[in-house]
């Protein structure tokens, strides 16, 4: 089961429900109301029992993380430019190239500061407001990496205030916030 879910809260017939509500919204928005339709009698199952809630939660390609996913675009971004351990894991075994940019500039000083947590802490499936499942989805990472001290551009085809605005996935950045180029 994804990190983020709450295992007590499946034992609880209270909260169970929810959760497996949430789930079948992720089913309905990443495979649509057909997938959902024929997994109808298990989400009905889930909802009542915990076993099959566990099992429901367990198996299906559908999560708030699937969904994240499909709606932003993440950059990755990080302070880190001489870490042996950054060229390692990507910069294509020290062959690759590093950027950088203009922190304080009207793009890239939009980057959100990654949070990074010794374990993973449940996903409130009823935020209304999507904050809490934007966090811990895309702004949080495992403690292990905290010394890469990543930032993470979030960008969305959506005009949403505070993302960068893309096109069918992709963007541009004003060519005047790239101040570097490192070989």
């Amino acid at each position: 089961l994804s990190p983020y879910v709450d295992m007590d809260a499946l034992e609880d017939d209270d909260k169970r429900p929810r959760w497996v509500n949430a789930y079948a919204e992720g089913i309905k928005n990443t495979h649509g109301a057909a997938m959902l339709a024929q997994l109808q009698s298990r989400i009905e199952a889930a909802r009542t029992s915990a076993d099959a809630a566990r099992d429901l939660l367990g198996t299906l390609p559908a999560s708030p993380i699937s969904v994240l996913q499909r709606k932003y675009r993440v950059y990755c971004l990080s302070t880190q430019l001489g870490s042996v351990q950054m060229w390692s894991h990507y910069g294509a075994k020290h062959q690759g190239i590093a950027f950088e940019f203009n922190s304080l500039g009207a793009y890239f000083g939009m980057a959100f500061r990654v949070n990074y947590a010794k374990e993973a802490t449940p996903i409130d499936p009823e935020a209304t407001d999507g904050e809490d499942l934007f966090v811990h989805g895309l702004l949080t990472k495992a403690l292990p990496w905290e010394p890469e001290d990543e930032y993470r551009l979030v960008a969305t085809d959506e005009n949403a205030e505070g993302f960068i605005h893309t096109n069918a996935g992709v963007g541009s950045f004003p060519p005047d916030e790239l101040t570097a180029i490192y070989v």
